[in-house]
């Protein structure tokens, strides 16, 4: 007679308790003017990207996209479409940023973040000092009160077009604690140390392309449902000790 081997609850529970699911959670290559992420994980939601700028008089030179024409002035070497900025509307620093959203799926308990990666570069027409910028990342769970991240991006310089080639950058936030609830991150472009201000748009600015967040959502069973798995799995276990302890018998 066949017989039914027990497994040990341990065991069974480490399989069917936690399901988690790692890679990409949100990602923006703004293709086609579209600002959605394009990211396939089931367990979490992704807003679009946006791009904030107030109080610079300058505002609709913050957030603008486009492709190989970046400031209307006649072809570059920007090939994919781009977030763009301009210098001057920088000048209002704390006023300047992209915003995205990362919500929870249905179902879905807690996420952990890995790194936030995305592609910049620089422009500079003019001959006084270098366009540069550096990033500080910031998310609602303090207010937006302190970087949690911050990075140094290219610089460029020189007589008449200077454009640097994109650069990948990574920020590192798998120190960052595990989050059950939406979380909505902030990236604030500020100009480098020693970096020139000044220029109309197209003669200093930044760019932004293929934005990506990493991270692993996890879903959990509530504590109803771990209690009805574990009831099952301990009938499955008496039964399948009687029934080798009769086989045996026989």
């Amino acid at each position: 007679m066949k017989q039914i081997h027990s497994v040990p609850l341990a065991f069974i529970f480490a399989l069917g308790v936690t399901s988690a699911e790692a890679g990409l959670i949100a990602q923006y290559t703004f293709e086609g003017n579209s600002i959605a992420s394009s990211d396939n994980d089931l367990l979490t939601t992704a807003s679009d990207f946006s791009g904030s700028a107030t109080g610079t008089g300058y505002d609709s030179e913050f957030g603008k996209f486009s492709t190989e024409d970046v400031d209307g002035s006649g072809p570059d070497t920007t090939t994919s479409q781009a977030s763009a900025w301009s210098a001057r509307v920088e000048r209002d620093g704390n006023n300047t940023f992209f915003e995205f959203t990362l919500g929870l799926a249905p179902g879905t308990n807690q996420i952990e973040f890995d790194a936030l990666t995305f592609d910049a570069k620089v422009r500079d027409m003019l001959n006084s000092g270098p366009t540069a910028f550096d990033y500080n990342l910031f998310w609602d769970i303090d207010g937006f009160a302190s970087t949690i991240a911050t990075a140094t991006g290219p610089s460029a310089s020189g007589v008449g077009l200077s454009e640097s080639a994109y650069t990948p950058i990574t920020m590192n936030l798998s120190s960052l604690s595990a989050q059950s609830d939406a979380v909505t991150f902030r990236l604030d472009p500020i100009f480098a140390a020693g970096a020139a201000t000044n220029g109309a748009y197209g003669q200093r600015w930044g760019t932004l392309d293929n934005v990506s967040l990493s991270g692993t959502a996890s879903v959990i069973p509530e504590p109803s449902s771990l209690a009805m798995f574990g009831i099952g799995t301990l009938g499955l276990f008496v039964y399948g000790r009687r029934r080798r302890h009769k086989s045996t018998a026989v």
